[in-house]
Order: C-alpha cells, then sequence, then structure tokens
C-alpha cells in the first residue's frame, strides 16, 4: 500500500485540491446541475455532493449514496502531467501513486468542489454549437460532465460502508468461527502488545473472504476497530475494504507462514 510522509501528503494537497480564497456564489446541488446542463456548459461553477463509484480518477458525484440518487461524471484535477513522455515509466508511476492517494482521500466523502461543465456526453450534442441532426458525438467510458475538478472543502467524512458502488462493491465477508478466529485473534493480540506495551488492543473482528491460492491471497481479513464501538459499522463486503479518512475501522490482510502470522494493510 502507499504509504506518504507528512510532508508528501502536504504537497500532494496543495497540488491537487483543498484551495482557499473567497467562496463563489452560488453553490449548486447536482440535481440542479444536471436539469441546467445546457446553459452551464463551458462554465466553471461550484458544486455539492458526495463522491461515488470510482475508478482511478473519474468518479460519480452525486446527491447522495443510495440507487436513486442523481449522479454525474466526474474528474479529480491531476495538477501538471507527471510523465514527461509518454514512455517516462517513473513519471507514470508518480502518477499512479497519486491517483490512488487522491481517490482514498476523497472517495465516499461529501464537498464542494469547483468544475468546469462538458454536457457534450450527456446530452448527446454540444449545446455551445447547437444540434446538428448531420452530427453524430461518440463518448468514450467513463467521460466526464464535470471535468478538472478542484476540491475546495470536504463537507462530510463517510465510511466506505456508506458508499456507492458499481460493479466494483465486490463479495459478501462473513464472520469468522470462534475456530478460525482464534490463532489470529491471539497471533495479533501478541503484535499489538509488541507495537503497543502500554495500550489495550483494540475491538477486533476476523473476517473471511474467499481466498486465491495461485496468488497467495489468504482470505482472511483482521479488522480493528478506531472509534470506540464498531458494533454494526464493520465491513460486510470487500468493497468496504477500500481505505478511507471516514472508516471507523482499519483492516489487514492476516496471511500465516508456518506459525507465525504477518498482517499486511
Amino acid at each position: 500500500m502507499l504509504r506518504v510522509a507528512a510532508a508528501t501528503l502536504l504537497s500532494v494537497i496543495t497540488t491537487f485540491g483543498i484551495t482557499a480564497g473567497a467562496e463563489l456564489s452560488p453553490v449548486y446541488e447536482i440535481d440542479y446541475v444536471k436539469a441546467h446542463l445546457a446553459e452551464l456548459h463551458g462554465k466553471t461553477i461550484r458544486v455539492h455532493g458526495q463522491i461515488n463509484e470510482c475508478s482511478s480518477l473519474t468518479c460519480l458525484i452525486c446527491t447522495g449514496p443510495n440507487d436513486q440518487a442523481i449522479c454525474l461524471p466526474f474528474s479529480i484535477a491531476t495538477g501538471e502531467p507527471l510523465r514527461k513522455s509518454d514512455n517516462d515509466r517513473e513519471g507514470f508511476q508518480k502518477e499512479e501513486r497519486a491517483s490512488d492517494l487522491i481517490e482514498r482521500l476523497y472517495r465516499f466523502a461529501t464537498v464542494t468542489a469547483e468544475v468546469t461543465v462538458d454536457a457534450t456526453c450527456e446530452l448527446g450534442y454540444d449545446p455551445s454549437k447547437g444540434k446538428d441532426p448531420n452530427e453524430t458525438i461518440v463518448c468514450t467510458d467513463r467521460s466526464n460532465a464535470l471535468d478538472e475538478a478542484r476540491i475546495i472543502r470536504v463537507d462530510v467524512r463517510r465510511s466506505a460502508t456508506e458508499g456507492r458502488f458499481d460493479q466494483y462493491e465486490g463479495l459478501s465477508l462473513r464472520d469468522s468461527t470462534a475456530t478460525e478466529g482464534q490463532p489470529i485473534l491471539e497471533a495479533w493480540s501478541e503484535h499489538w502488545r509488541a507495537q503497543n506495551p502500554k495500550d489495550r488492543p483494540k475491538q477486533t473482528k476476523v473476517l473471511m473472504d474467499k481466498p486465491d491460492v495461485t496468488y497467495g491471497y489468504s482470505g482472511i481479513i483482521l479488522c480493528i476497530c478506531l472509534a470506540n464501538d464498531c458494533t454494526g459499522r464493520w465491513p460486510t463486503r470487500t468493497g468496504h475494504l477500500i481505505e478511507s479518512p471516514g472508516n471507523p475501522y482499519r483492516c489487514y490482510l492476516a496471511t500465516q507462514y508456518r506459525n507465525d502470522w504477518s498482517f499486511d494493510q
């Protein structure tokens, strides 16, 4: 997993999102924007909504997390390209790491963002030109109606369990049996005491996913509670394991090597 030092994180946030300045008025809700795309086309505006269904830097921004929510495709600005050329492998890897970090910072959150409206794919024509019966608009997958978004502020942090997913919600997780969970909890307690000799182990839960021996995936998930109580708030699907600052839990993949257990985030 990506680990970023505080100085690097501050640099990424400064480059990619949280900007200061006077509040622009008004801030539009997503249902209003979708109903007025033609008149807002080409304008830079501020919108308010919940970020969901992300794939890299392209997400939906919605009026809420449920299936009835009104959404628009939304992409988060990445600043200046980090690649110097198409063959710049190091630059490409930096862009991938930045993409992962930005998604972890903002996915599932309700935000206020500054965006540029491009209604062409949503409406099927370019509003600046008007409808042309001889013109066919072809849009690729994940084309955006709200482009180059810059996050002005995070209004509400939410857990991955409160998020909206498309096909990536993943498989169901089940609670371990006492027999399955006991050796893992004992190993975790030893691990915790070694790292935190003056602290008591936090509330924990062992969840079981489908293992994949080919890739060395044990399918055993050990989660610890970061809040006072995680009853009713634990992940129930693999999609809920996506990292988010709003998660009340942190989960690790538990893997056994002979008689030892390792816990990797």
